[in-house]
């Protein structure tokens, strides 16, 4: 038969996403970070971070986060989940790269984000002497540096911002032309 590749999916979830029969992002009310082809999930939506995808597996450290501005009008630049690895940013949850990258995503952080509380997740498909280990920062300092966070995300902001005024997209109640 065919190989099946483990999968571990890292992200963040609402209150009501169920704990078993899902793996993170294949709902609405979740996104997921999956391990075996590098893709990040919210409901229908599948995306890559960098163009290809970012895979990780055994010995690598990932990390899921929420970086909140409440001084910016749009949800775009007031929300952002990002993902890291081996304490690299690797980019916000938003569909650039890939076949998805011509729309906003289904899912409005401006819409659930208020709603609902949003709690680390990590999903497990794979044999049960599969092991992760969390790290929540507070006996382990995190891997990343969140000090650069503010920095990383402004500079992919302004180029998502750039890619969706070329495309004419139209976000909220802003046009981009």
């Amino acid at each position: 038969g065919e190989l099946v590749r483990p999968c571990v999916a890292v992200g963040l979830a609402a209150e009501v996403f169920p704990l078993k029969g899902k793996m993170p992002g294949w709902d609405k009310m979740s996104y997921g970070w999956h391990s075996d082809d590098g893709k990040v999930f919210t409901g229908n939506d599948a995306f890559d971070l960098k163009p290809g995808g970012v895979r990780f597996g055994a010995g690598d450290t990932v990390g899921c986060g929420i970086r909140c501005d409440p001084r910016k009008p749009s949800s775009l630049t007031r929300m952002q989940i990002f993902f890291t690895k081996n304490g690299e940013y690797m980019g916000m949850a938003f569909p650039r790269h890939g076949p998805r990258s011509t729309r906003f995503s289904e899912m409005n952080l401006a819409t659930v984000l208020p709603f609902h509380k949003f709690y680390p997740v990590v999903g497990l498909d794979a044999p049960p002497t599969l092991s992760v280990e969390p790290n929540f920062g507070t006996s382990t300092p995190f891997k990343f540096d969140l000090s650069r966070i503010d920095d990383l995300v402004t500079a992919e902001l302004t180029e998502i911002l750039d890619l969706l005024r070329a495309r004419h997209i139209t976000v909220g109640s802003r046009h981009f032309l």
